[in-house]
């Protein structure tokens, strides 16, 4: 199994990649063991203040000069990027709903305004992601991101597929998941004829044998499928009390484990999430890495 990591702590999620690009972090995170590592087109491009690189969407869309940036800095890591395309620029949705977290999570919105929403023209949604799809070359591609909760996908399932099946057609070897449920790499499929390069789900758990059934389970669904290549796109412990799973030599342990059950139950690639963060991270803003962190070094 190759182990990654997911930008849960990286570039838009609090620190922008002018900081997170200089010495000690970024000597810090260098060390990292080279493997893939995921980051997302999305929630991040604050294109509303920002008048460069609109190729894509066009005015009102997203700024392609984030997400090359940190393409780019992925790749100078020695690390090869997988990006998710997981959410629908306003400009392009059917629906206005601006996604937005409900309780108890903070009630905030993204600035760019992002929907929930399936695209208002597939034809057009489809030859904006042939757009960008040039614009960003060589690297991994996935689409959806836990199209089970309503917060990042209110459309029917049948939908959902439509989308992915014509943006195979765009590009054959992008994967679709990241499910919140590992029992939707089924549920959201329409049977062994769908087969897509790659299945994802999440993991999020504090208790190792919840992690080890919501494993097998996804990894299960996906060869039934008929698909070998089954990635964790996201894991860690519970995201409300994520902390127990960094501190002490117990939490290495904790990490190890959770990486044996991977390995052994068949995930090609796992992506461990909050690389970098004041709280709960395996390195801290400063560059001082948690003791956890030193498994995923060299």
């Amino acid at each position: 199994m190759r182990a990654g990591y997911y930008d849960l702590g990286l570039p838009g999620h609090g620190l922008p990649i002018s900081v997170y690009a200089k010495p000690p972090l970024l000597q810090a995170v260098s060390r990292l063991r080279s493997g893939p590592w995921r980051t997302s087109i999305g929630r991040w491009e604050v294109s509303d203040t920002v008048q460069a690189d609109r190729e894509w969407w066009g005015p009102g869309g997203f700024s392609l000069g984030y997400i090359r940036g940190v393409v780019s800095l992925i790749k100078s890591l020695g690390h090869s990027p997988l990006v998710s395309l997981d959410h629908m620029p306003a400009a392009l949705a059917l629906h206005g709903d601006v996604q937005a977290y409900p309780p108890p999570w903070p009630p905030y919105t993204w600035a760019n305004g992002i929907r929930n929403s399936p695209p208002h023209d597939l034809a057009q949604y489809v030859e904006s992601v042939r757009s960008l799809l040039a614009a960003i070359p060589e690297v991994e591609w996935e689409w959806g991101n836990e199209p089970e909760y309503s917060i990042f996908w209110r459309g029917m399932r049948e939908m959902f597929v439509e989308v992915y099946q014509r943006l195979r057609k765009v590009m054959p070897s992008i994967g679709v998941g990241s499910f919140a449920i590992s029992s939707s790499v089924c549920n959201w499929s329409p049977g062994p004829a769908f087969r897509p390069p790659f299945y994802s789900f999440h993991v999020y758990t504090n208790d190792l044998a919840e992690f080890q059934r919501i494993v097998i389970e996804g990894v299960s669904q996906a060869r039934a499928q008929g698909v070998t290549d089954v990635r964790v796109t996201e894991w860690c412990g519970d995201l409300a009390n994520p902390q127990a799973w960094f501190d002490g030599q117990a939490h290495y342990e904790h990490h190890r484990q959770a990486l044996t059950i991977m390995e052994r139950a068949g995930v090609t690639v796992s992506y461990h999430s909050l690389i970098v963060g004041p709280g709960p991270a395996l390195i801290k803003p400063d560059g001082i890495p948690r003791p956890v962190a030193q498994l995923f070094y060299r």
